[in-house]
């Protein structure tokens, strides 16, 4: 597989959660280090995608690169896929909103994502525990405590607001890979995803952290290398 992934990663833990599929040697990006320049009086700036290609072009590959998110990291690589301009796409646990919306029936309740925010403030570790678990991940990632409350909120608000909309085929193959026992994002919501952007699809056994299985891991680079 290249190595010129440009990875990034979801809401409260470290990008390179995803080495088991992209490797060591590609660019991961921590998106929980960047809501602070999107999130503005708890709204979403309209053009986040160019500020956050903006923050980010110093480290992007400059040659062959391909793209990919996973999560929350899923919105922003197809976000940036007009500026990357990357040769392949990888989204997984891909959705174009992470809230139910008119039309969108596959998401969270907005009631989620509040009843979280709230919660952060008076114990961060059992918020974070929580979603870990609904992960499906079996250890507590400590590493998840180097984040600021305030950083965890803004990713919150921005996971209220995204909406991918009006949803536009990207230029390159694109992939999307989900979990079909995903608690976070429901695998319906990739599916929706994938027809409505022309990717080609593979729905694998388990949860939101459903990469981590070495079978599903090796199904997925190959899938990768294949494209």
């Amino acid at each position: 597989m290249s190595n010129n992934w440009l990875v990034f990663g979801g809401w409260s833990l470290p990008p390179d959660i995803l080495s088991p599929i992209f490797g060591n040697n590609s660019t991961y990006i921590d998106v929980n280090s960047l809501f602070d320049d999107i999130i503005i009086k708890e709204t979403l700036k309209e053009n986040w995608n160019e500020i956050i290609f903006d923050k980010i072009k110093q480290v992007i590959p400059r040659q062959d690169i391909n793209i990919a998110g996973w999560s929350t990291g899923a919105f922003f690589a197809y976000a940036l896929t007009g500026s990357v301009k990357p040769q392949k796409m990888a989204l997984l646990s891909a959705s174009p909103s992470f809230c139910k919306r008119d039309g969108f029936m596959f998401g969270q309740d907005r009631s989620v994502i509040r009843v979280m925010r709230r919660q952060l403030r008076r114990n961060r570790i059992s918020v974070l525990e929580n979603f870990q678990r609904q992960c499906g991940l079996n250890n507590y990632n400590a590493v998840s405590d180097k984040y600021s409350v305030d950083e965890l909120d803004q990713g919150l608000q921005f996971l209220e607001h995204i909406f991918l909309s009006p949803l536009q085929k990207p230029l390159c193959p694109t992939l999307l890979f989900h979990g079909k026992e995903d608690a976070i994002i429901p695998f319906q919501a990739g599916e929706f995803f994938a027809r409505e952007i022309g990717a080609t699809k593979a729905i694998l056994s388990g949860g939101h952290t459903f990469f981590l299985d070495d079978s599903n891991a090796r199904c997925i680079r190959n899938a990768l290398d294949q494209c």
